[in-house]
């Protein structure tokens, strides 16, 4: 999904625009939230605490992080440990797949906006523990959908800074 091909011109680089942006973030959506339903069948309570731990202990680095690819790194870090406990080959395949074509738009976002928050996580692993399936879908459903409004919005600015030329001053 990152070149398309033009006979006689060869391959380029496929462009994002702020529907593709969203396509992919509804997969993800319904890929990530079908992984902590399967995660929170099949893991153990030992398993999710020591993802909750993992949590907190990470949690400095998330305030301190001055780095955008370090925040998109701690957040895949957190669903990829879920994605590993739902024990599905294919859903873990899929969702680098969607990372790997969503990393620079999220990248792009945290340069901007330097926030972000553990607490998202550590609600999702919360419910898991405590055994509400639905508390925890709900959770990583709002999580990603925040975020797929957060980088969206990035996207349609960036177009628009690009696209829309601004008055000589």
């Amino acid at each position: 999904g990152f070149l398309t091909f033009s006979k006689g011109r060869g391959f380029s680089c496929r462009s994002l625009n702020a529907n593709q942006i969203l396509d992919l973030y509804q997969a993800r959506e319904a890929v990530e939230t079908k992984m902590v339903e399967l995660a929170s069948q099949r893991s153990s309570l030992s398993e999710l605490e020591n993802i909750r731990d993992m949590l907190k202990n990470s949690e400095n680095r998330y305030h301190e992080a001055t780095d955008a690819k370090e925040l998109v790194g701690l957040d895949e870090q957190f669903h990829l440990a879920i994605a590993g406990l739902s024990q599905n080959n294919e859903l873990i395949r899929i969702l680098k797949n969607l990372n790997d074509r969503i990393r620079f738009v999220r990248t792009i976002d945290l340069e901007k906006r330097r926030v972000v928050t553990p607490q998202n996580h550590m609600d999702i692993i919360n419910a898991m523990i405590a055994g509400d399936v639905k508390g925890a879908v709900h959770s990583m459903q709002t999580h990603i959908v925040r975020s797929s409004e957060e980088a969206t919005e990035a996207v349609r600015k960036a177009y628009a800074r690009i696209y829309v030329p601004t008055p000589a001053t």
